[in-house]
Order: C-alpha cells, then sequence, then structure tokens
C-alpha cells in the first residue's frame, strides 16, 4: 500500500512540473543558455582566415529590444511576440583575428564588403526545410560597429514553416560552403525572457 502511495505521488510530481514548463529567465541566463552548446543554438565553422558563427535569436530578445525604454504592458508584449513569431532569426557574426572583419579591409574592399553585407546577403544566405525545400532569406539588417565590436554582425530573418527545423546554408566570403543545423525541439525549448528582470 505504501509502494503504492509513493508511485502515485512520484507521478503527481512529474505531471506537475511538467505542466509548469521552465520558469522564464533573465536576460543574461537567456545568452547564457543560447550560447550553452550542448542546446545547439550556436555553431561556428572557418575558411581563408574568416571565422563565422551563427546563433539562433529568440522572438523575446527582439520584443525586448522594442519595449525596454518603456513601461512594461503585457498587452505589447504579448503583440510583438505575435508579429516577430513568424519569423525565425539568426545573428551570423563574421570576424578574422577575433576582430571585426570590416574593420580590418582597406578601403576599396571595406566599400565592397559593406556593400555586400547590406544590400546582397540572399545571395550568400539561405535555409533549406527538414523536407529539402529552399526558404528564401526574408530580411536581414547590418548594424554598423565602426570597429568596435569582436564581430561583424548581420541580423537574418526567414519565415516559419510548419517544421521548424531548419538547415542555414552560408556561401563564405572567402571561399568555404557551410550548413548549420537548428532543431525544432531545440528551438521550442529555449525558456522565455523575463521581462520583470532588470539584468
Amino acid at each position: 500500500m505504501q509502494k503504492a502511495f509513493n508511485i502515485f505521488s512520484l507521478l503527481i510530481v512529474v505531471i506537475f512540473t511538467a505542466s509548469c514548463g521552465n520558469p522564464p529567465v533573465s536576460q543574461v541566463e537567456l545568452y547564457q543558455y543560447l550560447e550553452d552548446q550542448t542546446n545547439e543554438l550556436s555553431h561556428t565553422d572557418s575558411a581563408g582566415g574568416i571565422v563565422y558563427n551563427i546563433m539562433y535569436k529568440p522572438t523575446d530578445l527582439l520584443v525586448y529590444q522594442e519595449v525596454e525604454a518603456e513601461p512594461l504592458v503585457q498587452n505589447k508584449i504579448d503583440s510583438l511576440r505575435k508579429i516577430f513569431g513568424e519569423y525565425n532569426y539568426y545573428v551570423l557574426k563574421v570576424s578574422a583575428n577575433d576582430k571585426e572583419l570590416l574593420g580590418q579591409l582597406n578601403h576599396k574592399d571595406f566599400i565592397y564588403m559593406m556593400q555586400e553585407l547590406s544590400f546582397h546577403m540572399p545571395s550568400y544566405v539561405k535555409a533549406v526545410t527538414h523536407s529539402k525545400d529552399t526558404i528564401e532569406l526574408e530580411d536581414f539588417y547590418t548594424p554598423r560597429l565602426y570597429g568596435m565590436g569582436a564581430a561583424t554582425e548581420v541580423l537574418l530573418a526567414f519565415k516559419k514553416q510548419t517544421n521548424n527545423s531548419q538547415t542555414i546554408l552560408i556561401k563564405g566570403l572567402n571561399g568555404g560552403n557551410f550548413a548549420f543545423h537548428f532543431n525544432e525541439k531545440n528551438i521550442n525549448a529555449i525558456p522565455q525572457l523575463s521581462f520583470n528582470s532588470s539584468e
């Protein structure tokens, strides 16, 4: 009887824990989760002296950028989550010698590379679904870091599919072709951001 009671109690705990899900985390904790290699949400490779790192960027981090300077309004957060939630976002970081790529180029090469990163990224990046369908790059943004960053960054946006597993294909700027896989299970397991956290 005692054994049966213990098994029943254990089942209740398991069901309760599963129903609660992962609690929201701070921004620092969320970045730590994304950068943890065991979660397979960040990948790195290199060719021709250039290092490419690509990391999945959850919707909540984009929402936070929109509301961080405003009073906390849950309705607005939910609305922005719905708008941004139609896409998968990735941050592509390109560097050489542990420094921002653009800051190491001569003027001529700088102008050329800036043009490529600002206007021609669809020629270098696309996504492929688990069923081998191609997803074109929907939108992208390259902020100017003026040589102050550790890498040149590009924000990539792809339309979400029914199955959210995607392989990001990248044609290297100085040779090399790369394939970085992101699994739907890992993406869905990302904890939500706590907008009440000051970190």
